[in-house]
Order: C-alpha cells, then sequence, then structure tokens
C-alpha cells in the first residue's frame, strides 16, 4: 500500500462526513419547505379573511 494513500479508516471516516453533510442538507431543505408551506398558508388565511 502506498504511503500517501489514505487509510481504510480516513476512508470511512470521510464517508461518514460526507453522508452526514448530505443529512443536514436534506433536514434544512425540509425545514426551508415547512416554512415557505406555513407562510404560504398564512398568506391564503390572511387573503380568505378579507
Amino acid at each position: 500500500m502506498a504511503r500517501d494513500s489514505p487509510s481504510l479508516d480516513q476512508n470511512t471516516k470521510t464517508h461518514f462526513q460526507a453522508k452526514h453533510i448530505r443529512v443536514n442538507r436534506l433536514r434544512n431543505s425540509v425545514g426551508q419547505f415547512e416554512d415557505l408551506c406555513s407562510l404560504q398558508k398564512s398568506n391564503m388565511m390572511a387573503a380568505f379573511r378579507t
């Protein structure tokens, strides 16, 4: 095995970090979508009240 190649442990850690980042991005997107839907719902309710 070449000296500069990352170890299996390092590859696993990098893979875990990348997966963790993807999960966080997905959670953020879902949160933004929920906020947007809530805002639109509030706007629609306000429009019907007037």
